[in-house]
């Protein structure tokens, strides 16, 4: 299965894409392990 990445990124527009041209290697990326059952690609509406 296909490994999924995140980190976050807090501050203005200019130094969101200043850091989009350093090394990404260096970031402190955290994996994401989705549940099989919630991995929807369209908007779900459950009633209940």
């Amino acid at each position: 299965m296909t490994q999924i990445y995140h980190t976050h990124l807090y501050g203005t527009r200019n130094s969101k894409y200043d850091w989009l041209t350093h090394d990404v290697l260096s970031t402190n990326w955290q994996e994401i392990k989705p549940q099989v059952l919630l991995m929807f690609f369209w908007y779900k509406w459950y009633k209940g």
